[in-house]
């Protein structure tokens, strides 16, 4: 395994609480992604020009997914809703199916287009109670649970050929690994991709060209490469202790960009890591593949 110290750039110090979710839109050349809470926000900036725009949301939100055909879906604690930046109307595509403890985070959607959304328990939050969260498949207006006893859902990403489905559960330290009907949606023969024993908490993923796992160290100041079967192989030092999903974009894919969050930090702490919060480029650091959009 190489640590490798590249140059990471500052793309905006966005000063978000709970960064998440970065999105490369190639029509629009823009970059979307998300503050989830502590004032819920939808961000999108333009890198060239340097111009962000920014919608408030009603509450807590834990994604956005683009769609193939143009617009906006966001998972917000109580369901997936379709979003419109121009009027900023809400409308619902399917509701939450768990109690008010158990709110809608992480979600992308599989090489076919097919949108699949995680939970989150805020008990384990407060009272550091496990269990209770899933992840689930849209089909129509319903969310069906396929992967369920979960805390945290995290890391969610899926092979170049869509077979392989991955993700975590953040309290588990553990990434596992499925084989995925790329027919069906279903995933299956459920086994450990890997587990993490260092410093910090397994987070948001990307998956690589040549299907490297790519996933964000929360605490632990650094992201990291996995190969396909589990090796740990690349380590980049990042200028802050917090991040919390890479992402691919740009022109050629080449730029991973990097979330990062001020969660549980004290002022003390903010004022010195002032990068908390921001939003990071890596160029160059692998050869990076568009993110699906949902098209069902």
């Amino acid at each position: 395994m190489s640590t490798e110290t590249q140059p990471v750039h500052c793309l905006l110090p966005a000063n978000n609480y709970l960064g998440e979710s970065p999105v490369w839109c190639p029509q629009s050349q823009t970059l979307f992604w998300i503050n989830c809470e502590a004032e819920p926000t939808l961000f999108r900036m333009d890198p060239a020009s340097g111009e962000v725009q920014q919608w408030p949301m009603p509450e807590r939100i834990g994604t956005v997914i683009l769609r193939e055909q143009g617009g906006i879906i966001v998972a917000l604690a109580s369901g997936l809703y379709n979003f419109d930046p121009q009027t900023q109307a809400l409308d619902l595509i399917a509701a939450n199916p768990q109690p008010d403890t158990i709110v809608l985070h992480e979600g992308k959607c599989d090489r076919q287009g097919r949108l699949w959304i995680g939970s989150l328990s805020k008990r384990m939050q407060s009272h550091g109670e496990l269990g209770g969260a899933s992840f689930f498949r849209l089909e129509g207006d319903q969310l069906i649970s396929e992967i369920s006893g979960l805390s945290v859902s995290n890391g969610l990403a899926w092979s170049p050929d869509g077979t392989v489905m991955y993700h975590t559960d953040t309290p588990a330290a553990t990434v596992w690994a499925y084989d995925y009907n790329i027919n069906t949606g279903v995933p299956t023969n459920r086994r450990v991709l890997f587990t993490h024993s260092g410093p910090g908490g397994l987070d948001g993923a990307a998956v690589d060209a040549d299907g490297g796992y790519w996933v964000a160290l929360f605490q632990g100041g650094c992201v990291q490469r996995y190969t396909p079967s589990g090796q740990l192989d690349r380590e980049i030092t990042l200028p802050m202790s917090q991040p919390t999903m890479p992402a691919f974009g740009g022109k050629d894919y080449k730029t991973m960009f990097i979330t990062s969050t001020q969660y549980r930090k004290s002022v003390q702490e903010k004022q010195q890591e002032p990068l908390l919060g921001a939003v990071f480029t890596i160029d160059s650091v692998a050869q990076g593949l568009p993110e699906p959009r949902f098209h069902r």
